[in-house]
C-alpha cells in the first residue's frame, strides 16, 4: 500500500507542477523561472543533505 501511495504522490506532483505553474505565475505575478526554482531548490537541498543527515538520524533512532 505505501508503495501505491508513493507513486501515486509523486506521480501527481510532478505532473500537476508544470500545468499549474503558469496559473500560479499569472496570479501572483512571479515569473516562471522563479516558480520553478522554487519547486527545484528544496528538492536540490534535500538530495544534498541526504548523505549527511540520513546516518545522523539512523544513528539516532538507534536504542
Amino acid at each position: 500500500m505505501l508503495c501505491l501511495s508513493q507513486i501515486t504522490s509523486w506521480g501527481v506532483l510532478y505532473y500537476a507542477f508544470p500545468v499549474l505553474a503558469t496559473s500560479i505565475s499569472t496570479s501572483t505575478g512571479w515569473s516562471l523561472p522563479a516558480i520553478t526554482a522554487g519547486f527545484g531548490r528544496p528538492r536540490k537541498l534535500a538530495h544534498s543533505s541526504g548523505p549527511t543527515g540520513g546516518p545522523d538520524c539512523d544513528g539516532s533512532a538507534r536504542l
